[in-house]
């Protein structure tokens, strides 16, 4: 087979997206040397960021431009590539004519507009509707956003769940050589919960500082709760949140962090009681490091935790107050979490993501295969 991988969210510090590209490509490129790869991308970096050097994988650099990229340059070069298929591993171009694979990543986007700003979400919806109509194969995230596109009316026949995994370079670090670390490179000088992801509606920051603001009034001295996440479009509504509830003292953003393993390793617990997610990665990642975690009873989190963690409504203030009072208190209760979690995260592996991956690819070149025969 001949097959593009698109990749371009890759070197643009957004979190789990860039995170599944990489991981994926790197363990396709580890799992299987016959077939031939081109990645494409919009991003002279993306090569040495993704580090895959091998006879069967090449880069191709599109004209820069995201718009021209993605609409324009993405099909003329795939065409011109004689590929067999193409995975866009995030959204596709609108219009190509190559059979291709789409990773639908969550339904957010369509089922709560509300979380994006217009003109992105109308984007989006746009572009995920057309991968409906015209991709070959979906591969969903989670078996919660397949079952969610069986309700919408797709074809289960095309739909594939396969579940992602924390990366693969994360390193865990002792607790005490961990906090010496954070406290080096970040200057927390005491323990601190962790949030992990970018400061936008979905993730429910502004309920996670309130339901922080609540847990501090029954502690003498509370941890810190550090946000690791660049802020977004409702930047406004967090900070004005952090001055009104008076936590400027106690709450830390210190931006997007590309390897957050020493924050997983040194904090007393992940809060992730996000609204919406279609996996929800830093419940994995937490968990390989150790991590207790305290995370959402939507969505597609309960399937990705299991067992191993505090569930709580993320609608309720007083639900995720006491889950972060538990954890603190009681260190049994944090003790075993992270032992649950270490081996909850065992469950999932991008060696298992990328197999399951190309078993789709073989699925889609065959159907293609026979349409061709079919037609001589």
């Amino acid at each position: 087979m001949n097959v593009g991988l698109f990749a371009i969210e890759t070197g643009r510090a957004v979190g789990g997206l860039e995170t599944y590209e990489v991981e994926l490509i790197r363990a396709i490129a580890a799992l299987d040397h016959n077939n031939k790869y081109k990645v494409y991308t919009l991003s002279r970096d993306v090569p040495e960021l993704i580090g895959v050097r091998q006879e069967n994988f090449e880069y191709v650099v599109l004209e820069k431009g995201r718009f021209r990229g993605v609409a324009y340059s993405a099909p003329k070069a795939m065409q011109e590539g004689q590929l067999d298929l193409f995975h866009a591993l995030f959204v596709p171009p609108p219009f190509v004519s190559v059979p291709y694979v789409f990773t639908y990543h969550g339904t957010e986007a369509i089922e709560r507009p509300d979380f994006y700003p217009r003109f992105l979400g109308m984007r989006m919806r746009f572009l995920f509707r057309r991968a409906f109509a015209k991709a070959a194969a979906i591969i969903c995230v989670s078996g919660y956003v397949k079952d969610r596109l069986v309700a919408s009316g797709l074809s289960p026949e095309r739909l594939y769940a396969v579940p992602l995994a924390s990366r693969n370079d994360m390193t865990k670090v002792a607790k005490p050589q961990a906090a010496k670390a954070v406290r080096e490179l970040y200057g927390l000088e005491r323990p601190f919960f962790l949030c992990v992801g970018r400061i936008e509606p979905r993730k429910n920051p502004v309920t996670t500082l309130r339901a922080y603001a609540k847990f501090c009034e029954t502690e003498s001295s509370p941890p810190a709760l550090v946000f690791a996440g660049d802020k977004t479009w409702s930047a406004a509504d967090f900070d004005r949140t952090v001055n009104k509830l008076r936590l400027q003292d106690k709450v830390y953003s210190i931006g997007h962090v590309a390897n957050p393993d020493l924050l997983y390793c040194a904090a007393e617990a992940t809060v992730f009681a996000s609204l919406w997610e279609g996996f929800g990665l830093p419940i994995i990642e937490a968990f390989a490091m150790g991590c207790p975690v305290i995370t959402s009873n939507t969505t597609s989190m309960p399937e990705v935790a299991a067992d191993a963690a505090l569930i709580v409504d993320p609608l309720e203030v007083d639900d995720i107050a006491k889950a972060m009072t538990m954890i603190h208190r009681d260190s049994k209760l944090k003790e075993r979490l992270a032992q649950m979690g270490l081996q909850r995260a065992k469950a999932f592996s991008w060696e298992i993501t990328a197999e399951a991956t190309v078993d789709v690819y073989r699925e889609v070149a065959e159907l293609k295969r026979r349409a061709f025969v079919a037609t001589r």
